[in-house]
């Protein structure tokens, strides 16, 4: 039983080893790299979310809020922020 683990565990790590040295797994990486961040969590972000994400100012948002909050009000939603 032990020794059928053992080859399990050995086979995996083959596995393990032949991915990583694969062509595909290098071109997968390196478009993550070139498109993504990871965030302290572990979470992924694409680098183009970002970017809009900062283009847009403070001021914009919160314009942007306020209009979405007078739109809700005008058709009778009622849901502000009080």
């Amino acid at each position: 039983r032990e020794k059928r683990y053992n080859n399990e565990i050995a086979m995996a790590k083959f596995e393990v080893d032949w991915l990583h040295n694969s062509p595909a797994y290098h071109q997968a990486m390196e478009f993550l790299k070139e498109n993504w961040v990871k965030t302290s969590k572990g979470d992924f972000v694409s680098k183009k979310d970002l970017e809009d994400d900062i283009a847009v100012g403070f001021d914009d948002l919160l314009s942007s809020f306020k209009e979405e909050q007078e739109n809700g009000m005008d058709e009778g939603g009622g849901g502000g922020l009080i």
